[in-house]
């Protein structure tokens, strides 16, 4: 899908809505304009993203929602962790709006993106002398046996729709208020629960700044805990068994979220720094495979690539020891 959008403002100041937010639609990455756009209309069906108020599969009219960029400090913070933490549980709660035609997400990432993640290291001309180094430490995540270790180890999950890109860039928290709406459906697909979320808590070391195209990558003992991840957990449980709706006040959120087992908190609290592994092995993989397939721009797509590969061997030295 383009990034290309434009706010609309009318000038007539009793017509309803009054902004809204118009899009162009084409082709965009590993997706399809089709694929987003029923993605895009069954967010807006459950009420967990900006309303659809027209499109002609050129262009699309969007509710405008007065809102700001989440923060990364903000992700393990109350009420945000826990309004995420509900709205992550409602989305993979849904069904998928796309036929299971794959393994989900990750193997399709590893698929499409290793035989290109593995070129980097012909490439001569195109790299700094920073550059090579962070490539030649990273190399080995895209190693066959790092494929079959990370194939192997999520195979069991059992695998619900997830929104596979969220970071902060894609989280809004609307003015005046602790709420949040996650954007962007373009690669929404099956995937295993711990990704997500393992994600999010991942996205907390990525330090950005809106005027800046790179980030700061912050320590690893800035990650959140164990007992932060329970907290989340047990919103999102509650969230995706439909004890907590969209439309649930704070007393029947309380409520709903105190009957999580504990049990069921620490089942998925394995499958979630699990996920954490992943989206830094994922990282890794999108980040080289772009730094190979693009040409040279503001973002460094090996330093992120890097970062990534460092993610992915730091948890897996915490989890397996190895």
């Amino acid at each position: 899908m383009s990034r290309q959008s434009y706010r609309v403002t009318c000038s007539a100041p009793d017509i309803r809505p009054h902004e809204i937010v118009l899009r162009s639609l084409a082709k965009h990455g590993m997706t399809s304009s089709e694929k987003e756009a029923i993605a895009f209309k069954a967010m807006s069906d459950a009420r967990l993203g900006p309303s659809l108020l027209a499109s002609n599969g050129e262009w699309r009219a969007e509710e405008y929602i007065p809102s700001r960029v989440m923060k990364c400090t903000e992700i393990n913070q109350e009420p945000y962790r826990r309004n995420l933490a509900i709205k992550l549980g409602l989305l993979h709660g849904l069904p998928c709006p796309h036929p299971k035609d794959n393994d989900g997400y990750i193997y399709r990432a590893m698929n499409s993106y290793l035989e290109q993640c593995r070129r980097a290291n012909t490439i001569t001309d195109k790299w700094t002398q920073d550059q090579k180094k962070m490539i030649e430490e990273t190399d080995a995540v895209f190693s066959t046996e790092e494929q079959e270790f990370v194939s192997k180890i999520i195979a069991p999950f059992p695998l619900v729709t997830s929104h596979n890109d969220v970071w902060v860039g894609n989280i809004l928290i609307k003015n005046d208020s602790s709420d949040v709406v996650f954007l962007d459906y373009e690669v929404i697909d099956y995937n295993f629960a711990g990704y997500d979320i393992g994600k999010l808590m991942l996205e907390v070391l990525y330090e950005r700044d809106p005027k800046k195209p790179m980030y700061n990558f912050l320590p690893f003992d800035l990650l959140p805990s164990d007992d932060d991840i329970r907290a989340f957990i047990r919103y999102y449980l509650a969230a995706r068994d439909g004890s907590i709706t969209i439309d649930s006040d704070d007393a029947q959120i309380e409520e709903a979220a105190t009957r999580i087992q504990s049990a069921s908190i620490e089942t998925l609290l394995k499958e979630v720094k699990i996920g954490i592994m992943v989206a830094g092995y994922y990282s890794a993989l999108l980040g080289q495979a772009c730094a190979v397939g693009l040409p040279p721009s503001d973002f460094d797509f090996v330093k992120f690539a890097h970062d990534g590969g460092r993610a992915y061997f730091y948890i897996k030295k915490q989890l397996y020891h190895q």
